[in-house]
């Protein structure tokens, strides 16, 4: 696996089934801050409920965890999260090689500012690079304007494309591109 990167005191490590309630508790509350008030795991966000399945190498989703702060179990608390979903070539979508989806970019909101967004991303790309992917998808809730600057910042493209996925929140998501 991919060297992970450590910003003391935080970490980034493997998900763990043993982490799900608070992985799921951790987007929740990530949404939140943006201004969803809902999650939906049984719909939209059923991926948090499959996380090993879905995200298997060469896929991942990754923890970073602060190891100077415990959760409620005694972990290390969580205090970012990111996935990469590495998806088989769909000519149909534009893609005649294997591409990546960036996923559940995360930090706490009392780290906002900090960089670590921005190094969480740029680990996924590095990461995608390493293993050939050329393309990386970014689809992201309309309501996630500073992850929008960020991702532009960092290179990726604002398709001009929107997808509604509904929901309680009737969610839409702006479409961003980065070619590696």
């Amino acid at each position: 696996m991919f060297q992970n990167f450590e910003f003391k005191p935080y970490k980034l490590i493997d998900y763990s089934k043993d982490r799900e309630e608070a992985t799921v508790e951790f987007v929740r509350k990530g949404y939140a801050s943006v201004g969803y008030m809902n999650l939906e795991p049984d719909t939209l966000d059923n991926d948090l409920l499959h996380i090993e399945e879905i995200y298997k190498e060469p896929s991942f989703f990754k923890l970073l965890i602060d190891k100077s702060l415990t959760d409620i179990d005694g972990k290390a608390k969580i205090v970012g999260s990111i996935a990469l979903k590495i998806n088989k070539a769909n000519p149909e979508l534009g893609h005649s090689s294997e591409y990546g989806e960036l996923k559940r970019v995360f930090t706490d909101t009392s780290l906002h500012g900090k960089g670590l967004g921005k190094k969480l991303s740029q680990f996924a790309f590095d990461y995608a690079k390493k293993n050939g992917i050329k393309v990386i998808d970014i689809w992201s809730g309309t309501l996630c304007e500073v992850a929008h600057k960020l991702y532009q910042k960092l290179g990726a493209k604002d398709m001009g494309e929107m997808r509604f996925l509904g929901g309680i929140d009737e969610v839409y998501e702006k479409y961003f591109q980065l070619r590696l």
